[in-house]
């Protein structure tokens, strides 16, 4: 195993991709940790991608952006060329890690989106779209300051992939970048409005269960209006974010300048304002913090009480006509081709197979983390529900199952299978599938499925979690009763390590302590925690699914 690359001290692997690996490592000489990128793939593109995402990262100096700190190649002891990229290594979290399945104060939406937009419009005014905004490329340091990362796939403005190829992550990206259409600043914009939805409400809006889940999603669907969720005091917020996600970018707001403007209005109007300082507040306090206001005289425009109404009357009133125009939209074409909606007010009934009627709440949704292991208050659960559409989930209308012959002792030739009724909570979020036909998604509000009455198996899947299987007996024209919590399907562990490590579950990197809860599988797992001045401690320890476990090790010096 390569322990050192030029002047760098390898420590820890942090990623692993196809093209390259992502390192913490150590340069002596100026006694800092980097993050070292090292390209592994030999290819002519995926090299030439590689310089050009460090000439751009070159070009690129501004407090939230991630420094470049040297660009190089290094012969290693095998004879092969090895180029690598040196950056300022963040000593903080992501944005993914700070969301964590929770909202964020309003405050601090506009601070996190200020940094980033103020990142992005360096990059634009370089002719450079990134391409590739989303949580995970999003570093907060210790300090409460943003950092934009990561410009592997970004590209010139007008730029697109001849190859025809889909550059980016399909639930944060434009909607003419999933179509493999030229980019433009705009697209990144619409990347923000993304982010910005998913800090104020905790929701992806264009998450699904597959790639082609997700870009449908993001080409056809409108979230459901924030308006609903924020109220009128954040109505001007809710108009930016729901410009930012228009689907063409002529009707996006035109630039980061414009957008930087629209967050310096909402402030004022908000009369709070948030920096660094009132994030790392935020870290601390948790639950506890309240906001910082501002005096109406440091607005960035200064309006009448008058004025100040007008402005929210208006925004409402556009939200009204956004919110009015979307039901229309989806009553008279939101459906796939070949396919109708059945919409209600308050449920959807989808005929997925002749097996299998489904009677719920239906959602284009799909939640990465329903609050982790938080119980949900009676006001979140009620956010939640209001911000869920009522039509059919698109996966359901494009990819039809085929038409299963029934169970013999459930149906006969002439007449339907008499059905039972499967009422059905899960926490975290999770897919329901009953008999191989996919009944959508389920979370700790109650849906209730009509299916064929029998024995079956019903299976929960989440990324995040084992997948779930009960074998379950249905009853005609009985309710079955269940709630299922995946936490019970996995162990918790919390370590506190002294001075700090590297941790390693079966050679996996979990980051460096201090770490949230690591979520493993029960069984037994090889635990390393390594520190670059410290000893190596190894061990093996078993875990019981449902158990909370916590590791208090203190390093020696070697």
């Amino acid at each position: 195993m390569i322990k050192q690359i030029a002047d760098y001290q390898l420590i820890a692997e942090l990623k692993r991709g196809r093209h390259a690996t992502v390192y913490r490592a150590f340069e002596k000489k100026r006694s800092r940790f980097v993050l070292l990128k090292v390209l592994q793939a030999t290819d002519d593109g995926t090299r030439v991608r590689f310089e050009k995402e460090a000439a751009y990262l070159t070009k690129l100096e501004h407090e939230n952006l991630v420094r470049v700190l040297q660009y190089g190649e290094t012969q290693l002891p095998s004879g092969k060329s090895c180029p690598f990229l040196a950056l300022e290594f963040i000593e903080g979290q992501t944005l993914a890690e700070l969301m964590h399945g929770r909202k964020l104060p309003p405050d601090l939406v506009i601070y996190l989106t200020r940094e980033i937009i103020s990142a992005l419009a360096v990059a634009h005014g370089h002719n450079i779209v990134h391409r590739d905004v989303k949580p995970q490329n999003i570093l907060i340091d210790s300090e409460g300051r943003v950092k934009v990362t990561d410009f592997g796939l970004a590209a010139a403005i007008g730029s697109f992939d001849e190859k025809g190829e889909i550059a980016g992550t399909p639930q944060y990206m434009s909607p003419e970048q999933a179509r493999g259409e030229a980019v433009t600043p705009t697209s990144d914009l619409f990347s923000v409005g993304v982010l910005m939805y998913e800090m104020l409400t905790a929701i992806s809006p264009f998450d699904g269960e597959t790639m082609v889940d997700r870009i449908y999603r993001v080409t056809h669907e409108t979230p459901a209006a924030l308006g609903n969720v924020l109220g009128p005091k954040l109505a001007r917020l809710a108009t930016l974010v729901h410009r930012l996600l228009e689907k063409k970018p002529e009707q996006r707001c035109p630039n980061a300048e414009f957008v930087l403007q629209e967050l310096a209005a909402c402030e004022a109007e908000l009369q709070q304002r948030a920096e660094a300082s009132d994030l790392n507040r935020f870290l601390a306090e948790g639950e506890q913090y309240q906001p910082k206001a501002i005096a109406a005289a440091s607005s960035a425009r200064p309006q009448s009480r008058a004025q100040h109404w007008h402005y929210v009357a208006l925004a409402s009133l556009l939200l009204t006509v956004l919110t009015g125009a979307w039901q229309l939209t989806r009553l008279r074409g939101g459906s796939a081709p070949g396919n109708s909606d059945n919409v209600a007010k308050q449920s959807t009934v989808l005929t997925l197979a002749p097996r299998a009627q489904i009677r719920q709440d239906s959602s284009s949704f799909f939640e990465r983390e329903l609050q982790a292991a938080r119980p949900l208050s009676a006001e979140r659960m009620r956010d939640t529900a209001a911000l869920r559409p009522t039509a059919a989930m698109p996966a359901a209308q494009e990819q039809k199952p085929e038409p299963v012959e029934a169970p013999p002792l459930l149906s006969t030739e002439n007449a339907s299978p008499a059905l039972g009724y499967l009422h059905l909570a899960c926490l975290p979020v999770a897919y329901a599938v009953w008999h191989g036909d996919t009944l959508g998604r389920v979370d700790i509000e109650p849906a209730t499925f009509a299916l064929p009455a029998g024995k079956q198996i019903l299976t929960l899947h989440n990324p995040r979690f084992p997948t779930v299987q009960r074998v379950l007996e249905l009853t005609a024209a009985d309710t079955l009763h269940l709630s299922v919590s995946l936490w019970e399907n996995v162990a918790l562990l919390k370590v506190n390590v002294q001075p700090w490590a590297e941790v390693f579950v079966d050679s996996v990197p979990y980051g460096k302590t201090p770490l949230r809860e690591i979520m493993l599988t029960p069984g037994t797992h090889t635990l390393t925690f390594s520190h670059p001045e410290r000893e190596t401690f190894v061990m093996k320890r078993a875990f019981i699914a449902g158990s909370k476990d916590t590791l208090n090790i203190e390093l020696r010096r070697e």
